[in-house]
């Protein structure tokens, strides 16, 4: 589950880079994550002098896939990614929000699974004392995008 998890949380980064935004569509995540390309650029040094700092000139030199950048291709890495793996064939939950953090508004996404889900045919004992909580990568509160149990 939690590498299902970081493997979403991948291919949520990609799609901000590509998209400019977060999605809450898991299955978008997978298209893109199937058939879309992340672009590759290379800093440029100011050709009027050189020993100026180094600005945001860049120039595109090409694309790769999101799957060759993320997964070394192998799409089998994305087989059952957005399923819980609890036999029920229940997806994640996926939200995205903007909060404000100081005097900045940034987007935040989650992606999650309440522990009585991904543990519904294991006695509650064994997880009481998470029986509240979710397995989630990002946060819709703070911003992040750390997982819970790192």
């Amino acid at each position: 589950t939690v590498k299902r998890l970081d493997r979403l949380r991948k291919i949520e980064l990609a799609y901000k880079s590509i998209k400019g935004k977060y999605t809450d569509d898991l299955r978008k995540l997978l298209h893109l994550a199937l058939h879309d390309s992340l672009t590759i650029n290379q800093a440029v040094l100011p050709a009027s002098n050189p020993l100026d700092s180094l600005s945001d000139n860049t120039i595109e030199i090409g694309k790769k896939s999101v799957l060759d950048s993320l997964f070394n291709g192998s799409a089998r890495l994305l087989d059952d990614i957005i399923i819980v793996p609890n036999n029920l064939g229940e997806t994640f939950d996926a939200a995205t929000t903007f909060i404000i953090q100081g005097n900045d508004t940034i987007e935040a996404f989650q992606i999650s699974v309440p522990y009585t889900v991904l543990y519904h045919n294991i006695p509650e004992t064994y997880y009481q004392t998470h029986r509240f909580d979710t397995l989630r990568v990002g946060s819709l509160k703070n911003g992040s995008t750390n997982g819970s149990w790192e």
